[in-house]
């Protein structure tokens, strides 16, 4: 999705997330975006690269003010709750949450996961066409072809352009 998709996006009406589904996507996001290492924590560079994919405003400044908020009681790095506790902020989530709300359009039921269908029919109803090549890019997602989409596999895709 390009930019000119992502501007329409944001003139169309918001979904408000519960927090529970807020958890549900940070925790995503630390797992699937953030953990580069797989230790279940973050250091540092994980945490400024994470937060700079998701669209913080001068990532590098910004990353290194909010890594100094936090306690991160594991030999200097960040746990998954207290990054979850750290983007609940209203004001880290309001600069990070493009994504979050994008995805939160196409999980009906705040799960994390959303039918395939969901997402043609959600990118059609923001006036977003979905072709053939789009189609593949959405099925691509189904990492595990069970027919839904993890918000952690959307974001790869979208961010990492896998």
């Amino acid at each position: 999705m390009g930019n000119t998709h992502l501007k329409a996006i944001k003139k169309k009406k918001q979904v408000k997330m519960s927090q529970d589904t807020q958890r549900t996507y940070f925790r995503a996001e630390f797992q699937s975006m953030g953990d580069v290492l797989g230790d279940g924590r973050l250091n540092k560079q994980e945490f400024t690269r994470l937060v700079s994919l998701l669209g913080l405003p001068d990532a590098a400044t910004s990353a290194e003010v909010l890594w100094n908020k936090t306690a991160k009681q594991e030999g200097g790095k960040m746990r998954i709750e207290e990054y979850c506790d750290l983007m609940a902020d209203p004001a880290v989530d309001s600069k990070t949450d493009m994504w979050r709300k994008l995805f939160a359009k196409f999980d009906t039921d705040g799960s994390g996961y959303a039918s395939r269908q969901d997402v043609i029919e959600g990118l059609e109803n923001i006036g977003i066409p979905v072709n053939d090549e789009m189609k593949a890019k959405i099925k691509a997602m189904d990492s595990d072809r069970d027919g839904r989409i993890y918000y952690g596999d959307f974001l790869k895709m979208q961010l990492l352009k896998k």
